[in-house]
């Protein structure tokens, strides 16, 4: 085992030891990856080990009282700094885990059992994994984010069930997300716009898929969809809100429920909706409010604010119907980053 976990760098820096021996082991909500240890599976993602023990011999010399810290030097050692892994590169990570957690943990404790575990299948899993697509094939990029993020909170919540049950807490399922990608349903989770926005998911899409500055893409990226075109004006990029060009190999659709009273204002406007999906790309304005039928695809922004998209739409699984409720966070959208000009 020893030889095994000796195959990858690690070190340990103060934050994560802070942390542990407060008693501090879950994260505080899901969107805070500088908080917990234990239930924080991104605080063990590739780090530059060189820099990290540079500052923990900083550290040394001020607990044995060679040095006096500025406020700056503690800013330095107590900083802890997120490293989103690539698409490929979340399985290691377990690896790392796993040693953190024997070495802080019982002996036999149920949970490095769990982390023994789910590493060993998603390594038997592979080359499966590596070519795995995610239910959102553009999202394919932050599969790496994802499944720290589900490993994450499954370990945030058994820590938190430790606090508060008396006896014994299940450990999570490690075939989970297996099972579920051989019989193709959704194990990814949710990521909230203030994930998006914190950790600038955006760009990482853009350098991972090939995106350009301008959010346009640097290849055809059809492929992720199993050849299909992705739509005009948005097949080179992630979903962000659907198309309102109408060339001749798409079928225009009109929406026949097209709220006039919410968005009527913003049909007749000039700015389209092609410019600020653009925007939404390069990270300019905020994401648009996720769909209601799938929660990893934004609203198909033409459909609702303009009353028509077209057949090749990559948000087309979005053309219902919304109710007045429904339509809340479009409207607070199309007020405060969208159209708020107008």
């Amino acid at each position: 085992m020893d030889a095994v976990f000796s195959a990858e760098e690690f070190t340990v820096d103060l934050n994560l030891l802070t942390h542990l021996t407060s008693l501090q082991w879950a994260m505080i909500t899901p969107d805070s990856l500088e908080t917990g240890c234990l239930g924080n599976a991104f605080l063990f993602t590739d780090s530059n080990v060189e820099e990290r023990q540079r500052i923990n011999k900083q550290l040394q010399l001020i607990q044995s009282g060679g040095a006096t810290p500025s406020l700056t030097d503690a800013q330095s050692i107590l900083k802890m700094k997120v490293n989103l892994p690539g698409p490929d590169d979340s399985v290691r990570c377990i690896l790392r885990m796993q040693a953190f957690f024997c070495a802080v943990l019982p002996v036999g404790h149920p949970i490095t059992s769990f982390l023994a575990e789910h590493y060993r299948v998603m390594k038997a899993f592979d080359p499966g994994w590596a070519h795995h697509e995610t239910s959102n094939p553009l999202l394919r990029p932050l599969k790496g984010v994802l499944h720290l993020q589900w490993l994450s909170l499954r370990l945030t919540q058994y820590f938190k069930s430790l606090d508060r049950t008396v006896g014994p807490v299940p450990c999570p399922d490690p075939l989970d997300i297996v099972n579920k990608v051989q019989i193709q349903e959704k194990w990814e989770p949710n990521l909230s716009t203030t994930f998006y926005d914190r950790y600038g998911l955006r760009s990482f899409l853009r350098f991972h898929s090939g995106f350009k500055d301008d959010g346009t893409a640097a290849t055809d990226m059809s492929s992720l969809s199993g050849g299909t075109s992705l739509g005009t004006g948005t097949r080179n990029g992630p979903p962000t809100g659907g198309s309102d060009d109408t060339k001749a190999t798409n079928t225009r659709l009109d929406n026949t429920h097209f709220n006039n009273a919410l968005f009527g204002t913003y049909k007749s406007t000039s700015v389209k909706s092609a410019v600020l999906r653009k925007k939404v790309a390069a990270g300019t304005i905020g994401p648009l409010p996720m769909s209601k039928v799938d929660s990893t695809m934004p609203m198909c922004l033409a459909w609702h604010t303009k009353g028509l998209c077209n057949s090749n739409c990559p948000c087309a699984r979005d053309h219902v119907v919304y109710s007045t409720t429904e339509y809340v966070p479009m409207v607070k959208w199309c007020k405060e980053e969208g159209y708020k000009s107008e």
